[in-house]
């Protein structure tokens, strides 16, 4: 049972994974954690030198914007992988009480999580 509960989590992390991104232009793209921070920590660096311009890229393509317009876009972000978080370890959790396997099998991990940021 503790296999079906593994195999469960990781479709759940796959899942939150898959969810990480936004819609900018019409377009949707994907942002893991890593470059969501990175983008993050240079903006407000940039914002502390008082720069009133940046670009943010996404999928290699640039994103030209005003820096308060990219810092309120990122700390949306932020939040939003956040919920995201929240949301992959409440099933987590749900996945760890479930005592018999076609409860873990038909639990549905989809639900919950907050839309993507447009």
């Amino acid at each position: 049972m503790n296999i079906k509960k593994n195999d469960k989590k990781h479709d759940i992390e796959f899942y939150e994974d898959s969810l990480k991104g936004i819609i900018i232009d019409g377009e949707e793209v994907q942002v893991d954690t890593e470059t969501m921070n990175k983008m993050t920590f240079r903006v407000m660096a940039e914002s502390a030198m008082k720069k009133n311009k940046t670009s943010l890229w996404f999928n290699g393509k640039e994103y030209p914007m005003k820096t308060k317009d990219a810092m309120e876009l990122l700390y949306n972000m932020q939040v939003y992988f956040g919920e995201l978080f929240d949301t992959a370890n409440n099933h987590k959790n749900n996945i760890k009480n479930l005592e018999n396997i076609d409860e873990i099998e038909n639990y549905d991990y989809i639900n919950g999580y907050p839309e993507k940021i447009n």
